[in-house]
Protein backbone atom coordinates (compact mmCIF):
# COMPACT_ATOMS: atom_id res chain seq x y z
CA UNK A 1 0.00 0.00 0.00
CA UNK A 2 1.69 3.41 -0.97
CA UNK A 3 1.06 5.97 1.40
CA UNK A 4 0.73 9.34 0.10
CA UNK A 5 1.58 12.48 2.41
CA UNK A 6 -1.82 14.38 3.73
CA UNK A 7 -0.77 17.99 3.02
CA UNK A 8 -2.40 20.10 5.45
CA UNK A 9 -4.17 23.69 4.31
CA UNK A 10 -2.16 26.58 4.67
CA UNK A 11 -2.30 28.73 7.99
CA UNK A 12 -4.07 31.77 8.27
CA UNK A 13 -2.76 34.27 10.11
CA UNK A 14 -5.33 36.99 11.08
CA UNK A 15 -4.59 39.78 9.49
CA UNK A 16 -3.64 43.01 11.10
CA UNK A 17 -4.70 46.37 10.40
CA UNK A 18 -2.38 48.45 7.48
CA UNK A 19 0.09 50.64 9.82
CA UNK A 20 0.61 54.08 8.53
CA UNK A 21 4.36 54.77 7.22
CA UNK A 22 5.57 57.69 9.84
CA UNK A 23 5.91 60.78 8.66
CA UNK A 24 9.22 62.42 8.36
CA UNK A 25 10.02 64.79 10.86
CA UNK A 26 13.06 66.83 10.61
CA UNK A 27 13.30 68.20 14.29
CA UNK A 28 16.61 66.18 15.00
CA UNK A 29 18.47 67.65 11.84
CA UNK A 30 17.26 71.60 12.33
CA UNK A 31 17.99 70.82 15.89
CA UNK A 32 21.91 69.48 15.14
CA UNK A 33 21.98 72.52 12.29
CA UNK A 34 21.29 75.13 14.51
CA UNK A 35 24.21 73.85 17.54
CA UNK A 36 26.08 73.59 14.58
CA UNK A 37 25.74 76.92 13.34
CA UNK A 38 26.20 78.65 17.22
CA UNK A 39 29.42 76.65 17.24
CA UNK A 40 30.53 78.17 13.88
CA UNK A 41 29.92 81.60 15.36
CA UNK A 42 31.72 80.92 17.98
CA UNK A 43 34.64 79.83 15.98
CA UNK A 44 34.77 82.57 13.11
CA UNK A 45 33.89 85.63 15.61
CA UNK A 46 37.46 86.09 16.62
CA UNK A 47 38.59 84.95 13.03
CA UNK A 48 36.43 87.97 11.63
CA UNK A 49 38.19 90.46 14.22
CA UNK A 50 34.95 90.72 16.30
CA UNK A 51 35.11 90.76 20.08
CA UNK A 52 34.53 87.29 21.92
CA UNK A 53 30.76 88.13 23.44
CA UNK A 54 29.42 88.40 19.89
CA UNK A 55 30.65 84.34 19.11
CA UNK A 56 28.71 83.65 22.66
CA UNK A 57 25.80 85.48 21.80
CA UNK A 58 25.56 83.09 18.89
CA UNK A 59 26.13 80.09 20.15
CA UNK A 60 23.35 80.84 23.12
CA UNK A 61 21.03 81.88 20.95
CA UNK A 62 21.34 78.76 18.22
CA UNK A 63 21.39 76.62 21.62
CA UNK A 64 17.76 78.47 22.76
CA UNK A 65 16.81 78.03 19.44
CA UNK A 66 17.71 74.27 18.93
CA UNK A 67 16.21 73.39 22.11
CA UNK A 68 12.72 74.60 21.31
CA UNK A 69 12.81 73.29 17.63
CA UNK A 70 13.62 69.79 19.52
CA UNK A 71 10.84 70.12 21.67
CA UNK A 72 8.52 71.31 19.50
CA UNK A 73 9.24 69.00 17.06
CA UNK A 74 8.85 65.88 19.45
CA UNK A 75 6.13 67.21 20.66
CA UNK A 76 4.49 67.59 17.02
CA UNK A 77 5.81 64.13 16.28
CA UNK A 78 4.16 62.45 19.39
CA UNK A 79 0.66 64.29 18.08
CA UNK A 80 1.06 62.80 14.67
CA UNK A 81 1.40 59.19 15.79
CA UNK A 82 -1.60 59.99 17.95
CA UNK A 83 -3.71 61.26 15.17
CA UNK A 84 -2.18 58.42 12.95
CA UNK A 85 -3.28 55.75 15.79
CA UNK A 86 -6.45 57.16 15.60
CA UNK A 87 -6.58 56.99 12.05
CA UNK A 88 -5.59 53.15 11.88
CA UNK A 89 -7.97 52.00 14.24
CA UNK A 90 -10.96 54.18 12.60
CA UNK A 91 -10.88 53.59 9.36
CA UNK A 92 -12.23 50.10 8.68
CA UNK A 93 -15.72 51.89 10.47
CA UNK A 94 -15.37 54.88 8.16
CA UNK A 95 -15.80 52.55 4.75
CA UNK A 96 -11.80 52.58 3.85
CA UNK A 97 -10.32 49.68 3.11
CA UNK A 98 -6.81 51.57 3.85
CA UNK A 99 -5.95 53.80 6.16
CA UNK A 100 -5.56 57.20 4.85
CA UNK A 101 -4.75 60.36 7.03
CA UNK A 102 -7.09 62.25 5.08
CA UNK A 103 -10.19 60.36 6.97
CA UNK A 104 -9.35 62.19 10.29
CA UNK A 105 -8.13 65.20 11.21
CA UNK A 106 -7.42 66.62 14.53
CA UNK A 107 -7.48 70.10 14.90
CA UNK A 108 -7.39 72.86 18.11
CA UNK A 109 -4.80 71.14 20.35
CA UNK A 110 -4.69 71.98 24.53
CA UNK A 111 -1.56 72.82 25.88
CA UNK A 112 0.40 70.31 27.33
CA UNK A 113 2.28 67.27 26.25
CA UNK A 114 1.35 66.39 23.99
CA UNK A 115 -1.85 67.82 24.66
CA UNK A 116 -5.36 66.72 23.79
CA UNK A 117 -7.16 68.21 20.11
CA UNK A 118 -10.07 69.65 20.58
CA UNK A 119 -11.86 69.29 17.13
CA UNK A 120 -11.84 66.02 15.37
CA UNK A 121 -13.22 65.91 11.54
CA UNK A 122 -14.00 62.80 10.21
CA UNK A 123 -14.49 61.57 6.37
CA UNK A 124 -15.94 58.85 6.01
CA UNK A 125 -17.34 57.08 2.32
CA UNK A 126 -20.61 58.37 1.03
CA UNK A 127 -22.37 54.88 1.35
CA UNK A 128 -22.60 54.76 4.76
CA UNK A 129 -25.40 54.81 6.72
CA UNK A 130 -24.60 58.04 8.71
CA UNK A 131 -28.42 57.71 10.02
CA UNK A 132 -27.72 54.86 12.43
CA UNK A 133 -27.25 55.87 15.94
CA UNK A 134 -25.13 52.84 16.95
CA UNK A 135 -22.86 53.93 13.99
CA UNK A 136 -22.18 57.20 15.32
CA UNK A 137 -21.91 56.15 18.68
CA UNK A 138 -19.74 53.66 17.91
CA UNK A 139 -17.59 56.00 16.14
CA UNK A 140 -17.34 58.48 19.18
CA UNK A 141 -16.43 55.23 21.54
CA UNK A 142 -13.84 54.73 19.62
CA UNK A 143 -12.32 58.02 18.93
CA UNK A 144 -12.71 58.62 22.94
CA UNK A 145 -10.32 55.64 23.37
CA UNK A 146 -7.92 56.11 21.43
CA UNK A 147 -7.46 60.18 22.43
CA UNK A 148 -7.85 59.39 26.05
CA UNK A 149 -10.59 62.19 25.89
CA UNK A 150 -14.47 62.85 25.70
CA UNK A 151 -15.78 64.10 22.75
CA UNK A 152 -19.56 63.75 21.37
Amino acid sequence: MPTTATRRPPIRRPELGAALAPEPSTWIRDATLLVALGLAAVGIAPIAGQPSWIGATGLASCLAAAIARAALGRRAAQRADLSDRLVEAISPLLGSKQPDRRLARVLRWSRGWPGHPTRVQLRYAPGLDDSDPGWRSEVVAMVNRRLLDSYS
